[in-house]
C-alpha cells in the first residue's frame, strides 16, 4: 500500500522542480517534493567561509536577460550584484609563451595572423561553457544552445551577458527558500533522502469506490502526512515558516518502522484500479495523480525504472546523452589583492595541465570588499582526470594555477572550497546534459514530451537559456502548466 496520495508528485528537488512545485501548490494542490540527496538545490550549492562569505560551488551568475530568475530574486526579497570586471584579465598560453593582458573577456586576436591561439580560444571556451573537449559535442547541439541563450557571446561574456552578475547570498538559498514556502502550504511536502527507484504510471484515473482506493484508505500515518500542515501524526509538527524538510523513516500500517516502501506487484496492482502514478522511494511509495521528472536524463536511466517502460525515443535518452564535466574550487584570502595589482581575477590558461589543472578563473569577493575570494574552474578532460588524484593533490593544482596567474601571494589563502562534480552521486557532473554528434536531431524533439501522467523538467528540457538556471525555472514553469492541463482533462468535473 502506499503512504499517502498527493495531486502531483515532483521527483528532484532542484530549481526547476521546486519551480514547479511552487507553481502547482499556490494553486491548492497537493504536492510532493522528493529529494535523493541530503539538501536541496540540485546543482546549485552555497557554502560558507568563516568571513561570513557565501560562495557557490555550483550555478553562480545571472544575464540580463534572464528574466525569470531576476523575477524570482526580487519575489523572494534577494538582492542581485554585479560581477566585478575593473582591471586587467589574463590569458596563459601554456609553455613558455608569454602572458596576455586584456579588458573584456575575449582576448583580442587579430585576424588571420594568429590561427593556432584562435583554436586554442575556441577549446577554451567550449570546456568553459559545456565543461568537454570540442570532439566530443554536437555542432548542431552547441548552435542550438547558444541560439537559445541569445548568441554564442551571451555565453562567454560578462558584462552584459551570462557572467553579469550574481545572487548575493548564494544562489542555492532559492531553492531553500522554495523548498520552505512549499512544505509550508496545506497538504504539501519537500522530503530529502528520499531517492526514486521506480515510477509505475499509466491507467485511467479514478476517485474511491468499489475497486478505488481513497486516500483514508492509503493511511494518514505514513511519512508524507507526517508533513503536512495540521495533520495529526507521529511526526514533526510544522513551524510558522512551514513544515519540516527532512523525513524519517516511513511507518507502515501496522505501525512498525521501515525504508522500504511496498512490494512492487501491489502497488502495479492498486495503479491500474486507481489510475495515475505510484512512485516508490527510500522514503516510501507515494500515489499521485500526475508527476514530474525534474531530473537530467542521464540519472534518469541510472537511477528509475518505468512500469510500463518508456517508449523507446525517452528511454534511449539518459544513454544518448552525456553530462559535462566541472570541479569548482573557491579560494578564500584576508584581501583582494590582485586587484591592487591591477587585475580583475579573470584569467584563463590556454595551455593547461595536471600541474596547472585551473582553466578560468573569477573575482567572488563580496560587495564592498566585504569578503575575498576567487572561484576556479577544471574542466572537460582534465577534470575526468583529476578526479582520479586525491583532494590534497587537487587543492595543490588549484594553488599553483593561481600563482601561475596572479603571483606568490595566491599561496596566502586562508580557506579553499572545493566540489568535484563527478563524485555527486546524484548528478556525476555539471553543467548540463550534453549532446555527441548524431544526437540532437533524433532526440531533441521527444526530450520534454509527456507521456500520459508523466512530465518532464531540468534544465535540459528548457526552450530558453539552456543549461542555466534560468533554463531550470523555465522547464518548471512549462512542466507545471502542462500539469495542470493534464489534471483539468482527467479530474471529474
Amino acid at each position: 500500500m502506499t503512504s499517502m496520495e498527493y495531486e502531483v508528485i515532483v521527483v528532484g528537488g532542484g530549481l526547476s522542480g521546486l519551480a514547479a512545485a511552487d507553481k502547482l501548490s499556490k494553486q491548492g494542490l497537493k504536492v510532493l517534493v522528493l529529494e535523493a540527496s541530503d539538501r536541496f538545490g540540485g546543482r546549485t550549492l552555497t557554502v560558507r567561509s568563516e568571513d561570513g562569505g557565501a560562495h557557490d560551488l555550483g550555478g553562480r551568475w545571472l544575464a540580463p536577460s534572464q528574466h525569470l530568475m531576476h523575477a524570482l530574486c526580487a519575489e523572494l526579497g534577494i538582492s542581485v550584484r554585479k560581477q566585478h570586471t575593473g582591471g586587467y584579465a589574463i590569458m596563459h598560453p601554456g609553455g613558455a609563451g608569454s602572458v596576455r593582458k586584456y579588458h573584456g573577456t575575449v582576448p583580442p586576436i587579430p585576424i588571420l595572423s594568429q590561427l593556432e591561439p584562435a583554436k586554442d580560444l575556441l577549446d577554451v571556451a567550449v570546456r568553459m561553457v559545456w565543461g568537454c573537449e570540442c570532439r566530443d559535442i554536437s555542432l548542431l547541439f552547441a548552435l542550438h544552445y547558444s541560439n537559445v541563450a541569445g548568441g554564442f557571446a551571451q555565453l562567454v561574456d560578462a558584462e552584459g551577458a551570462a557572467q553579469d552578475s550574481y545572487i548575493e547570498g548564494g544562489a542555492q538559498q532559492l531553492s531553500e527558500r522554495l523548498a520552505a514556502r512549499v512544505a509550508g502550504r496545506k497538504g504539501c511536502a519537500c522530503i530529502s533522502e528520499a531517492p526514486v527507484y521506480q515510477i509505475d504510471h499509466g491507467g485511467e484515473l479514478g476517485g474511491s469506490g468499489e475497486d478505488g482506493v481513497s486516500s483514508k484508505e492509503l493511511g494518514e500515518t505514513g511519512v508524507a502526512a507526517s508533513y503536512e500542515r495540521g495533520a495529526s501524526s507521529n511526526g514533526p509538527e510544522p513551524s510558522e515558516e512551514g513544515a519540516s524538510l527532512k523525513a524519517g523513516q516511513c511507518e507502515t500500517e501496522s505501525g512498525s518502522h521501515s525504508s522500504h516502501p511496498a512490494s512492487n506487484n501491489n502497488a502495479s496492482e492498486e495503479r491500474g484500479r486507481n489510475g495515475g502514478a505510484i512512485v516508490h522511494s527510500a522514503k516510501g511509495a507515494f500515489r499521485a495523480k500526475a508527476v514530474i521528472v525534474a531530473v537530467p536524463p542521464t540519472m534518469i536511466i541510472r537511477h528509475i525504472s518505468f512500469f510500463p517502460p518508456l517508449p523507446l525515443l525517452q528511454e534511449q535518452i539518459g544513454s544518448r546523452y552525456f553530462m559535462g564535466s566541472y570541479t569548482k574550487a573557491v579560494v578564500c584570502y584576508p584581501t583582494p589583492f590582485w586587484r591592487e595589482k591591477g587585475f580583475s581575477g579573470e584569467a584563463m590558461a590556454a595551455g593547461y595541465s595536471r600541474e596547472h589543472p585551473v582553466l578560468m578563473s573569477f573575482d567572488v569577493s563580496g560587495e564592498g570588499g566585504a569578503y575575498a575570494a576567487l572561484a576556479c574552474f577544471i574542466t572537460g578532460a582534465l577534470a575526468d582526470d583529476h578526479g582520479g588524484v586525491t583532494e590534497e593533490e587537487q587543492r595543490a593544482g588549484v594553488v599553483r594555477s593561481l600563482v601561475r596567474f596572479f603571483g606568490e601571494e595566491a599561496r596566502a589563502f586562508t580557506e579553499l572550497h572545493l566540489k568535484v562534480w563527478a563524485d555527486d552521486l546524484w548528478t556525476k557532473g555539471c553543467p548540463v546534459n550534453l549532446a555527441p554528434p548524431g544526437v540532437t536531431c533524433k532526440y531533441a524533439g521527444v526530450l520534454r514530451k509527456p507521456i500520459g501522467c508523466l512530465h518532464w523538467a531540468a534544465t535540459e528540457t528548457s526552450t530558453r537559456w539552456l543549461g542555466y538556471m534560468e533554463g531550470a525555472l523555465e522547464a518548471g514553469y512549462r512542466a507545471a502548466g502542462e500539469v495542470e492541463q493534464w489534471l483539468s482533462k482527467v479530474e471529474p468535473k
